[in-house]
């Protein structure tokens, strides 16, 4: 399951940069401007020397920029520095204690390195702060399978359905939450229901089911 819930983390962090804004000045003078190159360089996947670096700029001209720490910890995971992405985004948190988004950002830094607790933890305040967030329900319960809390993954993975129910990805970890708990006729119906939204125009292609 591990190796699944990184993949998991990654996809997430995928679709969390689809919503960074792209627009930025060929020369920034602020840190907005160096915030805003930064995301294009980001999403264009040019970390080290272009996102992190601009994100740094910009933090530098503004040390209260709360979105800059939180960007930046999302490239650090990216690039594999998990100690650097839970420094920034708990700096984000400092700055902005209801930020959703850094505590997921920390949680999936967790995750991956293996602090499993601490991720839940993360991912739990995530919910409050944002009751609707499917990337919260999807990671906590990718973590709650990594620890073996069959039941509490798939009243995670429920919620995951709930909030979308054509991602076809939802149903095959509630499948495989299923399957563990020995719960055969309800797996099989979740995969089912998986391989089903597969063949929709508008159903969500998987990424591998945990193991």
């Amino acid at each position: 399951m591990k190796s699944s819930g990184t993949r998991t983390t990654l996809l997430i962090l995928f679709a969390l940069l689809l919503t960074l804004p792209l627009t930025a000045t060929a020369e920034p003078q602020t840190a907005e401007g160096f915030f805003n190159r930064a995301n294009v360089k980001l999403g264009e996947g040019d970390m080290v020397d272009g996102a992190i670096a601009d994100y740094t700029k910009a933090i530098e001209l503004n040390p209260k920029f709360t979105d800059a720490y939180q960007h930046r910890g999302v490239a650090k995971q990216m690039m594999g520095d998990l100690d650097g992405a839970i420094a920034d985004s708990s700096k984000a948190i400092e700055l902005n204690p209801k930020s959703a988004a850094a505590y997921q950002c920390r949680g999936g830094a967790n995750q991956r390195r293996g602090d499993l607790d601490g991720a839940i933890a993360d991912y739990t305040k995530a919910v409050e702060l944002n009751p609707k967030s499917v990337a919260a329900y999807s990671s906590r319960g990718s973590t709650k399978f990594q620890k073996g809390d069959w039941d509490g993954a798939i009243a995670d993975f429920s919620k995951y359905i709930e909030l979308s129910p054509k991602d076809a990805n939802a149903y095959n970890c509630r499948g495989e939450a299923k399957k563990k708990m020995g719960d055969l006729a309800g797996a099989e119906a979740d995969f089912a229901q998986a391989a089903k939204l597969r063949l929709l125009p508008d159903g969500f292609p998987p990424p591998s089911p945990p193991r």
